[in-house]
């Protein structure tokens, strides 16, 4: 399995959604079953996930999916707020 990637949600629906994939790699599918700790019902476009690439039925599909904190303080701008 592949080292963790970053994303943002891009879509929730019943069962399943889509990861924009931070990298540019496009879109990346999960299934609700591959989320940790309950977070399903909590996530919403936009929010940013750690998650790793693995093998769907038809496809790569994202896999042990967590929601990330957002620092929004750039520590390398003496921690001016990010944009």
């Amino acid at each position: 399995m592949e080292a963790p990637k970053i994303g943002k949600i891009k879509c929730v629906k019943p069962d399943y959604g889509f990861i924009v994939a931070d990298d540019g790699t496009g879109d990346v599918f999960f299934h609700k079953s591959k989320i940790r700790a309950d977070l399903f019902s909590e996530l919403r476009p936009g929010d940013p996930v750690r998650y790793r690439l693995g093998q769907g039925r038809k496809g790569p599909a994202a896999v042990d999916i967590r929601r990330v904190s957002v620092d929004l303080t750039d520590s390398s701008a003496n921690g001016t707020p990010v944009a």
